[in-house]
């Protein structure tokens, strides 16, 4: 069981495993390593985007399936980016190399954080939209008490004159 794991690991990291059984354990155990870390980013991105896209459809199966075949994209994605950086003499040139693999990171970290920052923090974000809209209600009921005394004093303002106008009448009458 426990060497499928590290065939499984060396999978991950798209390593050879054939010429890895002819490298020192150290080697072996540094590709399992960062077969790991590439296994273990594509999780994340698999939990990250089933609950994101649980957040938007509210539906289990759905999120659970697209949140696997994002987490198999980024699988893909991650373990191409590593195959393909190789080791030169130049260091500008490994630089260039591990370039689109820390654009990844970066695009990862964004993708994984966010909604998992959404999550942790949802009783606070709650809370301060509901204070917001008690704010906005308030302002809307103050607006509207004073639209409603000035269509008071206009109402009282007219039961007056229709008051004067109504004596007026009276003593017109007698």
């Amino acid at each position: 069981m426990k060497e499928r794991i590290q065939q499984f690991l060396i999978f991950c990291s798209a390593a050879d495993p054939e010429l890895l059984k002819e490298c020192p354990r150290t080697e072996q155990i540094k590709y399992q390593g960062i077969g790991a870390t590439v296994l273990f980013t594509a999780l994340l991105a698999s939990v990250s985007g089933a609950y994101a896209l649980f957040t938007v459809f509210k539906s289990y199966t759905l999120s659970i399936l697209l949140g696997m075949l994002w987490g198999l994209i980024i699988f893909n994605l991650d373990r191409f980016i590593i195959s393909s950086v190789k080791k030169s003499r130049s260091f500008t040139r490994e630089v260039i190399q591990v370039i689109p693999r820390v654009l990844l990171a970066i695009f990862l970290a964004v993708v994984i954080s966010k909604p998992l920052e959404l999550r942790i923090f949802k009783q606070e974000i709650d809370e301060y939209l509901h204070f917001t809209g008690m704010e906005k209600l308030a302002e809307a009921d103050s607006v509207y008490e004073a639209k409603k005394s000035a269509e008071r004093q206009q109402i009282d303002a007219l039961k007056a004159e229709t008051a004067a106008l109504f004596d007026l009448r009276e003593q017109y009458y007698e």
